[in-house]
Order: C-alpha cells, then sequence, then structure tokens
C-alpha cells in the first residue's frame, strides 16, 4: 500500500484536471455526483496496478450512492495526455452517451491525491455544504453522515482499503479480485417446511387457497396463528395429492341394479253364485209384481 506521498510523486507526470475529467464524462450531473462521493469519503483503496512506458493503470472501491451495502470497482488506464480506457462493475457502466460517476470519481480522487495532499482543509471543489446544520445533534447522527470526517482523514482513507459497512455488506474487509455483487447468487427454492415461510409467503398461501377452494380463513394475525390455520384446514380437508391420487384412480361403473317393480294385485273376480241368485231375485221380484197387477186387474 502506497503512501499518500508516493502517491502525488507518481501522478505528478501526468495531466489531470476537473476541465479534462469533466470532458470526459460527457454529463455535468455525473461529474457533480463523482466530487461527491469523493468528498463523503465514498473513494477507498486505490491501487497502482501497473505503470511502465508512461501509462499508468489504476483501480479502487468506490461505494454505491443510492445502497449502503455495496461497492463498485473501478478501473482506469491513462497515459500523460489522454485516458485509455475505464470499467466500473455497476450497471451504467456501459452507457454510450455518458460514463458512470464511479469513473468519475477515480479520476477525482486521484487529482485530490495529485493537486491537494498538501492542504489541510478541503479545496472548494472538494468541499461539503450545509454541514453546519448537525452541529449539536447526536454522536450517532453526525457518524452516519460522516460531519468529523477531515481533508487529512479523508486523503488517508483513499488510500485504505474500506472497512464492512453493516452486516450484509456486499464485500468484506477482504476484497475479491470479482466482486460479490457480480457473482451468481444461488436461487433459493421454496421452504420445505409452514415454519420456514415467511409471514408473507403465509398469507399468499392464504389467499390462495380462500381463491381456489371458496375459503374464508383469515390472513390477519401473527406466522404462528397463520401456520394454525393452515394446518386446521389440511386436517379437516383431503390434501391436493391425495385429491390427485383420487382423479387418477380408474374409477368402477356401479352395477345397474334392476328396480323391483311392485306386483299388480289381481282383480277380485266377481262371485257368479251370488250374481246368479241376485238375478233371480230379480226376476221373481218382477214376476210377482205382474201377478198382482193382473190380479187387481180382474177384480176390478
Amino acid at each position: 500500500m502506497r503512501s499518500i506521498t508516493q502517491w502525488t510523486a507518481i501522478l505528478r507526470n501526468y495531466t489531470l484536471s476537473f476541465e479534462s475529467i469533466q470532458e470526459y464524462m460527457k454529463a455535468n450531473q455525473g461529474f457533480e455526483l463523482a466530487k461527491k462521493l469523493v468528498s463523503d469519503g465514498d473513494v477507498r483503496g486505490f491501487v497502482l496496478e501497473d505503470e511502465k512506458n508512461n501509462v499508468a493503470s489504476v483501480s479502487v472501491w468506490v461505494h454505491a450512492h443510492m445502497n449502503n451495502t455495496r461497492w463498485y470497482y473501478s478501473t482506469l488506464k491513462f497515459s500523460h495526455q489522454s485516458v485509455l480506457e475505464h470499467s466500473c462493475t455497476c450497471e451504467a457502466r456501459d452507457l454510450p452517451h455518458m460514463r458512470c460517476k464511479h469513473v468519475g470519481a477515480l479520476m477525482c480522487g486521484l487529482l485530490a491525491l495529485k493537486d491537494y495532499s498538501t492542504l489541510t482543509v478541503a479545496p472548494k471543489e472538494f468541499r461539503r455544504s450545509n454541514m453546519q446544520r448537525f452541529e449539536g445533534m447526536s454522536d450517532s447522527v453526525r457518524k452516519a453522515v460522516g460531519a468529523d470526517l477531515t481533508w487529512a482523514r479523508l486523503l488517508d482513507d483513499l488510500t485504505t482499503d474500506p472497512e464492512k459497512k453493516r452486516e450484509g455488506v456486499a464485500h468484506n474487509d477482504t476484497f475479491q479480485s470479482v466482486p460479490k455483487n457480480l457473482q451468481k447468487k444461488k436461487k433459493k427454492g421454496n421452504p420445505a417446511t409452514l415454519e420456514a415461510m415467511t409471514v408473507v409467503q403465509l398469507k399468499s398461501m392464504i389467499l390462495n387457497l380462500n381463491n381456489s377452494l371458496k375459503l374464508t380463513l383469515k390472513t390477519t394475525g401473527s406466522k404462528s396463528q397463520l401456520i394454525e390455520r393452515i394446518v386446521a384446514h389440511r386436517i379437516s380437508t383431503p390434501s391436493q395429492q391425495q385429491l390427485t391420487q383420487q382423479l387418477q384412480q380408474p374409477q368402477k361403473q356401479p352395477q345397474k341394479q334392476l328396480q323391483k317393480q311392485p306386483q299388480k294385485q289381481p282383480q277380485k273376480q266377481p262371485n257368479k253364485r251370488k250374481s246368479d241368485t241376485t238375478v233371480r231375485a230379480q226376476e221373481n221380484t218382477k214376476r210377482r209384481k205382474l201377478e198382482s197387477a193382473q190380479l187387481q186387474a180382474e177384480t176390478d
């Protein structure tokens, strides 16, 4: 690791200015953000990768402007009078109409080591504005915004690797040749148990059950309550696997059973003997009536 004095001696032979940096970046907004990254102490760990035939290659770590857990790895290859090539691990590295602010921060950091390493206070171009508003605030707030960052400490940080910012940071104190934020992340599979699922996943499962089975399970409550509802539903209803197995099994056609038709009761045949007697009685009655009528006529 080279000291500030050594960096100043190396860069003295190279032409580098704010005007040339702004012209190379092609965008004034990116240029202003690049200077701010340096003044905020977000450029760390300059390394001289190679220097021969009046061509130097340097690399540095630049803290992400909008992400507190990510660092970008930027490199620059330049000669005495011009920039030959650059690279960065950020998403804006391949934009054709402008250079990313991290490469601009690299160049501004080199300029700070080259021309302003002997100053005791920050020059006008790297001065942080409105820092007085943090005076009298708590130590945690002042530490979060870097209110106590001095110019001497900023120059010293330019030549040292960044510390671990917080848990889950993209890079540790020992940096790798390929930044971790470029490595392929392993896709997490579906949780094997309900306990391994998040509250959001449990609520999504309940909503799917309500929509598919027309249920009214509540989606509010703690994680344990959500699990209890899902388990209670699984116990009271067959699982999807069981339903699938039942559908796949060949269903036996039920045999049609012949329904027994009720037997018709035979109609009772009228008693012939009784009918004959009735007829004879009627005939006798008619005959007696005729006889009585004839007797009555003879008497008259």
